[in-house]
């Protein structure tokens, strides 16, 4: 083939250093964008399944804790109106509370650890109990679950 000034030009097949570095930087965008969305993605999840563990956990606690003979409403009764805080009195139980200790040791999750809150719901000194069950893992995720106790029926 020639050109305008009669010089002939051979083409040859393959391609050039530029268009090798226009693929490889295209190239590197999209791979890119692909990592950093399944970095996000991970990250998403592992979060998602400690959140789904500490609410699992929660739930297990406040159900077995309120489900226990010696946790009734007149036992929470009693001990909130001798609370110095009364009516607005506030008692917290962790893992140095032998009965949450029991509970917790039936369980086999590693790494997240329960509070367990008893306070009046109506700020009087009498009326339900409301108890506040906060599991918190690790990583500083938390979930809080809630439940009465009440008086029992006449």
């Amino acid at each position: 083939m020639k050109n305008r000034v009669g010089l002939s030009r051979t083409f040859e097949k393959g391609m050039t250093l530029v268009e090798v570095l226009a693929a490889v930087v295209i190239l590197s965008m999209v791979t890119g964008s692909v990592l950093v969305t399944y970095s996000q993605s991970r990250t998403t999840s592992v979060r998602d399944n400690e959140r789904l563990a500490a609410t699992h956990l929660a739930q297990t606690v406040l159900e077995e804790w309120t489900a226990l003979p010696e946790n009734n409403y007149a036992e929470l009764n009693n001990a909130l109106k001798n609370h110095p805080g009364k009516p607005n009195a506030t008692i917290e139980r962790d893992l140095t509370d032998p009965t949450l200790q029991r509970i917790w040791t039936s369980l086999t999750y590693q790494g997240f650890s329960p509070i367990i809150r008893f306070h009046y719901s109506n700020n009087t000194l009498d009326g339900p109990v409301r108890v506040s069950v906060t599991v918190e893992s690790k990583n500083r995720i938390s979930v809080s679950l809630h439940g009465l106790v009440v008086p029992p029926g006449p």
